[in-house]
């Protein structure tokens, strides 16, 4: 029972020790902000048709 307690201790260790090696890193690194976006086109503004290709539509 004791060794199961230990076991449970000695892993609870290893971060609780980087933290205090290093206090300003966090235990998880910061998520990178989401990319951005393509800036929605305004409703007023239609969009451009695709030219028609040389050759016709088939």
């Amino acid at each position: 029972m004791r060794d199961q307690l230990n076991v449970q201790i000695t892993f609870a260790l290893p971060p609780v020790t980087s933290r205090a090696a290093a206090p300003h890193s966090r235990p998880f690194p910061q998520a990178k902000p989401a990319p951005r976006r393509q800036a929605p086109r305004p409703r007023s503004v239609p969009r451009p048709r695709p030219l028609p290709k040389p050759g016709g539509n088939r």
